[in-house]
């Protein structure tokens, strides 16, 4: 279980196969001797294929009528787009190799993401509440270095959701 903010220079710990691979990755990378640029990312949403992710999975479980959530979860969530965004005005800025963590740097607990969810679909299903859940926290003090410009409201996992689930709509 982590819940300590992550930093880019802390030493890795994943706990599942998808965080070791992810480390391995990054391991070969930085040891390959190429420039590089790393971007350690949060929960990001936008178009994809994936019905795994997040997002995808809290609205059909609302659809559905029901919902699990982990009382102790909370998740960074960033558009896709502003992905984008920020490494394109990052690779502007970078003189070395980096590792950096592009993320919101806002930490929300997963059942305010699902309450978002809910308020936008107009639905009211069953929800399980579970104990455990790990805290997402990412450090992006490297980010605003690089862009002090990128600074994200409180509030901005509910726009990010609310455009996610619009595209939805009318695809």
């Amino acid at each position: 279980k982590r819940d300590d903010e992550r930093k880019e220079d802390m030493a890795l710990s994943p706990e599942t196969a998808y965080g070791r691979h992810k480390a391995i990755c990054e391991s070969v990378i930085s040891s390959s001797g190429v420039r590089y640029f790393i971007a350690r990312l949060p929960t990001v949403v936008g178009q994809t294929k994936s019905k795994t992710q997040l997002i995808p999975i809290l609205i059909r479980q609302a659809m559905e009528g029901n919902v699990t959530l982990f009382k102790e979860a909370e998740r960074d969530i960033i558009g896709i787009a502003d992905v984008a965004r920020i490494v394109a005005a990052i690779l502007k800025k970078l003189k070395c190799n980096e590792i950096i963590n592009v993320a919101s740097g806002i930490s929300v607990p997963v059942s305010d993401i699902f309450g978002e969810i809910q308020n936008i679909l107009g639905v009211k299903p069953a929800v399980k509440i579970m104990n455990g859940g790990d805290k997402q926290r990412f450090n992006v003090e490297k980010l605003h270095a690089y862009c002090p410009e990128i600074r994200f409201a409180a509030d901005y996992y509910k726009n990010v959701i609310r455009e996610y689930i619009s595209q939805q709509r009318s695809n």
